[in-house]
């Protein structure tokens, strides 16, 4: 009897952990996406009133589709695209129909509505910004078949290039002149090559040994290891 009731009491004890360990296996998936959106409306409200450009582009493949407001400040559905520059203000956000939008003013007093990028609220987001084709100023240069939207006036842009060209063009005929660099270098060697001096340094240690990384104009850098050159980004 004793065995029987022991049986008994271990079975029970392995069917309550058996039981508690398919429990921890599931998660509620809205608990998850409950958690992502309320993270995206606090970002949402910290960008109010933030400003964009945008420079029409009539070759884009998808161009910005604004949408006209109705009575309640809600998208209408009529829409528009710009076809001059200019530039807009977020107001506020809306939701309508399972989609996200900002309430915009244009600069000439204008009232429109605009789609928030999906990426906002998915549970993987991928770049954080309100609208999609936001130009990034690390990026080397823009797509022909692209309509952006600017953080900053794109003239400043177009300058902030130009200058970012001419110091390029100065880069590489010192190469031409000096010679460039080959991985296994010293830091002297570089130095004296067209590269020159670094902007900045940046120096740290790990098991693999000692590493410091030059950085240079136009997002070119060298990564040394135990004085070595070991990584070239141009």
């Amino acid at each position: 009897m004793k065995i029987m009731k022991f049986a008994g009491s271990g079975l029970a004890i392995l069917l309550a952990l058996l039981a508690g360990s398919a429990q921890a296996q599931y998660a509620p998936v809205d608990a998850a996406r409950t958690k992502n959106e309320a993270a995206a409306k606090l970002m949402l409200e910290s960008l109010k009133q933030t400003r964009y450009w945008i420079v029409p582009n009539p070759q884009a493949i998808s161009r910005y589709e604004f949408q006209e407001l109705d009575e309640d400040g809600n998208p209408a559905g009529k829409k528009f695209v710009v076809t001059e520059t200019t530039s807009f203000t977020v107001h506020s956000y809306v939701d309508k129909d399972f989609r996200h939008y900002a309430r915009i003013v244009f600069e000439d007093d204008k009232d429109a509505a605009l789609e928030l990028s999906f990426y906002l609220f998915e549970s993987r987001p991928g770049p954080l910004t309100l609208f999609r084709n936001v130009y990034d100023p690390a990026k080397r240069s823009r797509l022909d078949f692209v309509e952006y939207l600017f953080t900053s006036p794109p003239k400043d842009i177009e300058i902030a290039e130009a200058k970012e060209g001419i110091l390029e063009i100065i880069f590489e005929t010192a190469l031409r002149a000096k010679g460039d660099v080959n991985i296994g270098m010293s830091a002297k060697q570089v130095r004296a090559s067209g590269w020159g001096k670094p902007v900045s340094m940046h120096k740290k240690s790990d098991a693999a040994g000692a590493h410091e990384e030059w950085l240079y104009e136009s997002r070119r850098s060298l990564l040394f290891t135990n004085g070595r050159l070991a990584s070239i980004r141009r």
